[in-house]
Formats: C-alpha cells, sequence, structure tokens
C-alpha cells in the first residue's frame, strides 16, 4: 500500500520546521564550527529529498536548491556550505544574521 502523500508532506513540513529551529540566530561560522547542528539539519535535508523522491510530484519550490553564498564559501566542505545556503535563505530566524 502506497503512503498517503499527506504523510510525505507532513514529514517535510516537520524537518523544514526542525530546520528553522536549529539553525535560529546562528550565523555561518557558527553553524560551520558545530557538528551537532550541521550534521542535524543535513539529516533533516536528507529526509526532505526522502520524502520528494518517493513523491515526485509534490510541489517544492526552489527554495529548497542551495546556491553558494559569501558566508558559505568559507566554509570547509561544500555539503556544510550548500546546506547552510539553504537553511538561511529559508528560515526567517537566519535572514538578520547570515
Amino acid at each position: 500500500m502506497r503512503r498517503d502523500v499527506r504523510a510525505y508532506l507532513w514529514d517535510i513540513k516537520k524537518a523544514a520546521d526542525a530546520i528553522s529551529v536549529f539553525v535560529a540566530g546562528l550565523d555561518a561560522q557558527i553553524y560551520a564550527e558545530t557538528e551537532v547542528v550541521h550534521s542535524a539539519v543535513e539529516r533533516k535535508f536528507e529526509i526532505i529529498g526522502e520524502a520528494r523522491g518517493a513523491q515526485p510530484s509534490l510541489p517544492l519550490g526552489s527554495s529548497w536548491r542551495g546556491s553558494r553564498s559569501s558566508a558559505s564559501s568559507r566554509m570547509s566542505s561544500p555539503i556544510r556550505a550548500k546546506t547552510w545556503a539553504t537553511a538561511a535563505r529559508t528560515s526567517p530566524a537566519t535572514a538578520s544574521v547570515s
């Protein structure tokens, strides 16, 4: 039996909400230096990707596609930089510090 599309949307929303909480008040440097935070953010993006992959018809906007910002380009890991750029852009809590 296929899972209801609303369950995937719920997973995506919960993961996105968690990302906003995880990065609230952080700047790129603190994010890069705090392994537990960037690991948690990366895992939540994995959950979003898994839900999206299971339901390719889900309409997700372009804001989920990260790009390198000047702050993120200083980070050592390309994955960390990309997740920060995406999290900072999609989370209102980091808008003033990124």
